[in-house]
């Protein structure tokens, strides 16, 4: 298992910015690659999810 930089505490509040540019990185020369896009997927759909159970008081 490896730390992927920008997950953590901190993401429940405001996206690491470390984050942000691996992530406009790989949107650019990584698209396809599966491990980006099961990464991408959770940083769209486990947000919404752990506000709804209140796990999360802001968000971005």
């Amino acid at each position: 298992m490896q730390v992927v930089p920008g997950y953590g505490h901190g993401v429940l509040r405001k996206t690491d910015p470390r984050y942000t540019c691996q992530r406009e990185f790989a949107l650019k020369h990584l698209p396809d690659d599966p491990l980006f896009q099961l990464v991408s997927k959770l940083y769209e759909v486990v947000p919404p999810i752990l506000t709804q159970l209140g796990k999360v008081i802001c968000l971005l």
